[in-house]
């Protein structure tokens, strides 16, 4: 960020109520922070960022947690899974809602979470990337732009956000 920002001076940030980290004072600078496991990962844009990763190993009930976050057509298919698939296919989808309400400076709505659907899309509005065991996921209000700047060993997957009935 300091970079970014041609200064030396440490940027100020702020963690709301809501769990949104942010920047004061960005100066055309936002920034997102996320970790998991021993990963700290950190997205910083022109505009309103939000960064999630999940380690894909962490054991969890992904089908009862899936009750809370996803809506019914999501829960369906992770169910359909073979038990081994799922932690990869929950975690894309979470991922992808966390890192799209942290672009809205929003905490966790699990509401909101149960209402959003994606769909893949090459100028979508959201990518996915796996590494080394941990899912991330990277949004940008109001889009991404057409190069995601990050490690050259990720290959990143972009989707469309849109908005379900809830169920």
């Amino acid at each position: 960020m300091q970079r970014w920002r041609g200064s030396d001076r440490l940027p100020a940030l702020d963690v709301a109520e809501s769990g949104a980290c942010r920047v004061l004072d960005p100066g055309g600078v936002f920034a997102s922070l996320s970790h998991s496991g021993d990963r700290v990962v950190c997205a910083v844009a022109a505009l309103p960022v939000g960064v999630d990763i999940e380690r894909l190993d962490r054991p969890r009930d992904h089908l009862a947690v899936a009750g809370t976050v996803h809506g019914a057509a999501q829960r369906q298919a992770l169910l359909a899974l073979a038990p081994d698939e799922r932690a990869r296919h929950f975690l894309t989808l979470w991922t992808l809602k966390e890192a799209w309400l942290k672009a809205r400076e929003s905490g966790l709505d699990f509401a909101a979470m149960r209402s959003l659907a994606f769909d893949d899309d090459p100028d979508g509005d959201l990518a996915t990337a796996e590494d080394g065991g941990f899912m991330l996921a990277l949004a940008v209000v109001p889009a991404l732009p057409p190069a995601i700047v990050s490690s050259p060993a990720l290959s990143w997957r972009r989707c469309r956000t849109r908005r379900v009935a809830p169920d």
